[in-house]
């Protein structure tokens, strides 16, 4: 399904449609529900920052791997602009478990998991890995001052430097646990996209 609003397309997956639906079947829980709500929150964060910054999104995208922005061709790049738009995301999330907990606190109102999955999800994001905004903001901020190529460097060795433990701690928490593999299947996505963009990790 394709909809435009005011010149940006948005596109909306059939498989992404269907998960929906599955999910809202099966997730007697929420928790994935709560999870896709406060992603879409996160790059909401983003399209808010670009639209501050009087830019508009080429195209949103629903896709089964969450929501995509794609954006229109800069002639040419304000850095500093750059990074803002890439922290935008996790900052909203910490702005949210903040206003949760506040609300959580002084109403009695359960927001527990609301709050969890922000708190994760902006933390997860500050990260200084490809492709996640941390990495986006510091290649920014070094790209002020230096070029391209050992911009590149620096980053590709903070991405190994982070892959290592993260994968290491998700072994220990499914050997711990013997089901909950949630955190050494992030590290495996992050290290798949490491070595698809890169070649070799």
């Amino acid at each position: 399904m394709e909809l435009k609003f005011k010149g940006t397309k948005i596109k909306i997956s059939f498989f992404f449609a269907l998960g929906l639906c599955v999910v809202s079947l099966f997730d007697r829980t929420n928790i994935i529900c709560i999870n896709l709500l406060c992603a879409a929150l996160h790059e909401c964060g983003h399209i808010a920052a670009m639209a501050l910054s009087r830019e508009r999104p080429k195209e949103i995208c629903f896709t089964p791997f969450g929501l995509r922005i794609d954006r229109k061709e800069m002639n040419s790049v304000d850095f500093l602009k750059e990074a803002l738009i890439a922290l935008a995301g996790p900052m909203t999330n910490f702005f949210l478990a903040l206003t949760a907990a506040l609300i959580q606190k002084y109403s009695g109102a359960n927001l527990s998991a609301f709050v969890a999955i922000n708190i994760v999800l902006g933390t997860l994001n500050m990260a200084v890995c490809e492709p996640l905004d941390g990495y986006r903001a510091v290649r920014y901020i070094l790209m002020q001052k230096m070029s391209e190529e050992k911009t590149e460097k620096i980053l590709k060795i903070s991405s190994l430097v982070f892959l290592f433990p993260i994968a290491v701690a998700g072994f220990y928490v499914l050997i711990k646990s013997g089901y909950n593999f949630s955190l050494l299947l992030i590290a495996c996505y992050l290290c798949a996209f490491l070595f698809f963009r890169t070649g070799a990790i």
